[in-house]
C-alpha cells in the first residue's frame, strides 16, 4: 500500500477509508455543541497517479443512533457519534454509498505528495466552479485538503477550504488528526481503513459533473432570498425617518446578510465588498421603493436582485 511519492509517509493511502469527523461549528447558535459527519475516501492507483473519489453519503445497515426522524425528515443526531463493534465490522466489509455530492479527481505526483490539476481555462467574463484536491505526505501522517472556488479570473466570489491534517497513525492503521473547514467547523477526524464501497456497479461509475460556479452562486442567492424573507432580524417594512434611521436599517441589513451568508458555509469577511453592495441595494429597496422584506427576498430568489 505504500506510495512511492513519499517513503517517509509511514502509511499508504491506496484503498478505501471511512472518514469520521467530530467538530464544533464556531459560528452557529450553539458553538459548544459537539457534532459529527462522515464520508468515504477511495484512492486507486491509475498509471503514475491516483484516482481520488469522495462519497459524502455513506449508509450503514443499522442507522439507529446516527439519524432521527423530526418533522417527517431524517436528521443527523447531535453529539460525537462513534461506531460500535457491529458497525466497525461493517466498515471493514465495505459500506454502501450514494452518488449524491460525490466527486472524482485524478491526482498527479508532486514533490510532497499528490495534487489534482487546476483548470487551464480562465476567463474574466465566465464564472465557473473549480475544486482542487491535494495530498501532502511530508509530515508524520497524510494531510488531505479540498479547496473549492467560485468566480472568474477577474474576481473570486466564493471560496471554501476543508483540511484533514493528519497528525499520527493510531491502532489498526487509523489516521488521526485535526479537521478544519473554513475556520468555522473545527475538530478532530479519523480515517479508518475500509473495505471497497458496496452498491456500485463495476467498474465504478464516474462521479457526476461538478456544478458550474454560476449554478452554485445561483443556489446561494436563492437560499439568501428565502432566509431574508423569513428573517426576524429585519423589519417587515421600513418605517421611514431621517439619515440616522436609514443608517440603523443598513446596519441591521448587513448583519442579517452576513449571518445568512455564514449559514451557507461562507466567510462574510472574505466577501465584504459583495455583501456591502447587496446590503446597499436592499436598503434602497426598503427606503426608496417601499418594498417589503418578503418582496425583497423574492427578488433575490428569482434573480431580479443581484449585487
Amino acid at each position: 500500500m505504500a506510495l512511492a511519492a513519499s517513503p517517509a509517509a509511514g502509511e499508504g493511502l491506496e484503498g478505501a477509508w471511512y472518514v469520521l469527523v467530530h467538530y464544533r461549528d464556531l459560528r452557529s447558535a450553539q458553538p459548544e455543541q459537539d457534532q459529527w459527519e462522515d464520508r468515504l475516501f477511495v484512492f486507486e492507483r491509475e498509471g503514475d497517479g491516483l484516482r481520488f473519489r469522495e462519497f459524502p453519503v455513506v449508509l450503514f445497515d443499522d442507522e439507529s443512533g446516527r439519524f432521527a426522524r423530526r418533522g417527517g425528515e431524517s436528521e443527523r443526531v447531535l453529539g460525537a457519534w462513534e461506531p460500535d463493534a457491529a458497525r466497525r465490522a461493517e466498515i471493514a466489509r465495505g459500506l454502501r454509498v450514494r452518488a449524491d455530492g460525490a466527486r472524482e479527481k485524478r491526482l498527479r505526483p508532486t514533490p510532497g505528495g499528490w495534487s489534482s490539476a487546476r483548470s487551464a481555462f480562465d476567463s474574466a467574463r465566465t464564472v465557473g466552479f473549480e475544486s482542487i484536491v491535494e495530498v501532502d505526505l511530508s509530515g508524520a501522517a497524510p494531510r488531505v485538503t479540498v479547496a473549492d472556488s467560485l468566480g472568474s479570473s477577474a474576481a473570486h466570489a466564493l471560496e471554501g477550504r476543508t483540511e484533514y491534517r493528519g497528525e499520527r497513525t493510531g491502532p489498526g492503521g487509523e489516521l488521526e488528526g485535526r479537521f478544519d473547514r473554513d475556520g468555522r467547523r473545527v475538530g478532530r477526524f479519523r480515517m479508518i481503513p475500509s473495505g471497497a464501497p458496496r452498491g456500485l456497479a463495476e467498474p465504478p461509475p464516474r462521479a457526476p459533473e461538478e456544478p458550474t460556479r454560476a449554478e452554485v452562486e445561483e443556489r446561494l442567492y436563492r437560499s439568501l432570498g428565502r432566509g431574508l424573507a423569513a428573517s426576524d432580524a429585519l423589519p417587515e417594512r421600513f418605517a421611514g425617518g431621517g439619515e440616522a434611521e436609514r443608517a440603523a436599517l443598513g446596519e441591521r441589513v448587513r448583519a442579517a446578510l452576513a449571518t445568512l451568508f455564514a449559514d451557507q458555509g461562507n466567510d462574510p469577511r472574505a466577501h465584504a465588498p459583495r455583501l456591502e453592495r447587496l446590503a446597499a441595494a436592499v436598503v434602497r429597496l426598503y427606503a426608496e421603493e417601499g418594498r417589503s422584506r418578503e418582496e425583497i427576498g423574492r427578488m433575490l430568489e428569482d434573480g431580479r436582485l443581484r449585487p
